[in-house]
């Protein structure tokens, strides 16, 4: 690849980065602490040609998106895709999400005595999707009710084989590897968000701490209160949780930490705006790991 495809293919891909940047830093700044309650009303995101799950950076970023405009379906397509499907895009609708795709590219470089060589760097390539609710000619799909499955989030919870004790705060110890919880009794209902939600949404935050154990996922969790690093790690915690509530059916709700972040992740998503695509990246590695168990791979 040529110098100038390399600028106009870096470019391009942060001109994508920013748009996906965008759509989280509209949700921040419009729902406050609650940006990712709308994530587990939907189910997880489905292409409209194959009718299978998304999986990677695109669960969270298209269900971000589905909420951030709007839309009333998890399904998406590329504008072949949903005529192939029976339907058509809606006269004047455009595509404002993508579906990312990693790949390896490849470039010629000289080496150090001049010889030209072939090498294959990881790379993305975007795709512009439509959703469903931007089409017509598809038929609508029966949204389930949020019910409560306190059984089958307490099994999950029990299930991950995590040390969890009782603390005065919720906490992880990435250091003793522990999660600490305030007893049940301790939560109150608050508003929209029940004790029961409060509970599950603190213990799930944690648990997305969790898998980054060195022993696990192996993130940097050894990192200062109030670094970038830190409030990454933070991040990536919050949306693994929330994509774990849409896995399991129950509702998504803000922890403590959500304010005391909420205005570090909209400047540091401004600044750099490819940090939500490793943080959605990774989040979703973290829900891989959580449920593990249900595809046999414990």
């Amino acid at each position: 690849m040529t110098t100038a495809k390399q600028k106009a293919w870096k470019a391009k891909a942060a001109e994508k980065h920013a748009a996906m940047a965008a759509v989280v830093i509209q949700l921040m700044e419009e729902h406050g602490t609650g940006w990712l309650s709308g994530l587990s009303k939907l189910p997880p995101p489905a292409s409209i040609a194959t009718g299978k799950a998304y999986n990677g950076s695109n669960v969270a970023m298209l269900t971000m998106g589905a909420v951030a405009y709007g839309y009333v379906d998890n399904r998406f397509g590329t504008y072949k895709g949903i005529q192939a499907a029976g339907g058509n895009v809606r006269r004047g609708e455009r595509s404002r999400l993508h579906v990312v795709h990693f790949h390896k590219r490849k470039i010629e470089r000289e080496d150090k005595q001049g010889n030209v060589e072939e090498v294959f760097l990881p790379s993305l390539r975007f795709y512009p999707v439509f959703n469903v609710s931007q089409c017509d000619g598809i038929p609508p799909i029966s949204g389930k009710d949020m019910v409560e499955r306190n059984a089958d989030v307490d099994e999950f919870i029990n299930g991950q084989g995590a040390d969890i004790r009782q603390g005065p705060q919720p906490l992880y110890s990435p250091t003793e590897d522990y999660i600490a919880l305030p007893p049940r009794g301790m939560y109150k209902t608050s508003g929209d968000v029940t004790a029961t939600e409060a509970y599950y949404a603190a213990a799930l935050h944690e648990l997305g701490h969790w898998t980054g154990h060195s022993s696990r996922l192996d993130r940097d969790l050894i990192t200062g209160f109030g670094t970038d690093k830190y409030a990454n790690e933070e991040l990536i915690a919050e949306i693994c949780a929330a994509l774990t509530c849409q896995h399991l059916g129950t509702q998504a709700t803000p922890t403590p930490n959500t304010a005391r972040y909420l205005n570090s992740w909209v400047k540091q998503l401004k600044d750099k705006p490819e940090t939500i695509l490793t943080a959605c990246t990774k989040a979703y590695k973290g829900l891989e790991y959580l449920t593990r168990a249900e595809k046999g791979s414990a």
